[in-house]
């Protein structure tokens, strides 16, 4: 098993949808979480790697852009 990250572009965050965003990966058998523990790696701030759980990253998705 090879780990890959991606990098997701939005043109408007008033139409970004989280769980929309978690089932078209879910529907295109992409996933983001790790399948072994079912948690999902990011990097904060400090470029440290963080693991928490799905519902974790959505409010820090919207805390980032509130902050924008």
């Amino acid at each position: 098993m090879t780990d890959q990250e991606a990098t997701l572009y939005y043109v408007s965050k008033q139409v970004f949808n989280f769980e929309k965003a978690c089932d078209y990966f879910k529907s295109s058998d992409l996933f983001i979480k790790q399948p072994e523990t079912k948690l999902i790696t990011y990097a904060n701030e400090l470029n440290s790697f963080i693991e928490t759980k799905q519902e974790k990253v959505r409010d820090l998705i919207f805390k980032w852009w509130k902050q924008q």
